[in-house]
């Protein structure tokens, strides 16, 4: 925050008013001015450490815990010095069955299959991820009969690393054993 923010607003308001002085007036543009900078250098700075990060492959899950950017987008980062720009936007709570379709695709990505040919999101799996009623078609066409073979080449380098953990091939499991048992589902 702009540390003679109160000043500033004070003899704004006298601008406004017809009551002020030159030497208010002077002060006025050079305070202003001064914010102006300010606000310039914080921008500059951000996008400096934006491109830093990029340039050295960091990602906000290596910053942040999904705890913290989950409280980070419900309360625009209160307490956790995090800023979510934008107006705030309701969060749906979590449905009463773990079956039901759930958007939720936040959290260390795992999994990802492209379509080609085909504009449009990936598939992805993440981390503790919720999973739907319906098994999506492009996993589902994975299932040959050799499923856990041929979902490796889709695997993040991050899911690779989390799938040789014993936590990461008991998710693994239960989604192998999602993917076999679901069914797609029907086109209308």
């Amino acid at each position: 925050m702009f540390e003679n923010d109160a000043r500033l607003r004070e003899l704004g308001i006298k601008a406004v008013q017809g009551q002020m002085s030159d030497e208010e007036f002077a002060e006025l543009a050079q305070l202003s001015r001064a914010k102006q900078q300010a606000r310039a250098e914080r921008t500059k700075l951000i996008s400096e450490l934006q491109a830093s990060l990029r340039s050295q492959g960091v990602t906000i899950q290596e910053l942040y815990t999904v705890a913290e950017i989950t409280a980070a987008a419900r309360n625009s980062g209160e307490g956790l010095g995090l800023r979510v720009a934008g107006p705030k936007q309701a969060v749906k709570p979590p449905s009463a069955t773990p079956r039901t379709w759930v958007r939720q695709k936040t959290g260390l990505t795992l999994l990802q299959i492209n379509k080609p040919g085909i504009q449009g999101l990936p598939c992805r799996y993440c981390k503790g991820q919720l999973l739907a009623r319906y098994v999506p078609a492009s996993l589902k066409q994975l299932d040959d009969g050799n499923l856990e073979a041929n979902l490796e080449p889709h695997y993040t380098e991050e899911g690779r690393q989390y799938f040789a953990t014993d936590d990461g091939r008991a998710e693994l499991a239960r989604l192998v054993q999602y993917v076999r048992n679901g069914k797609v589902k029907p086109k209308p």
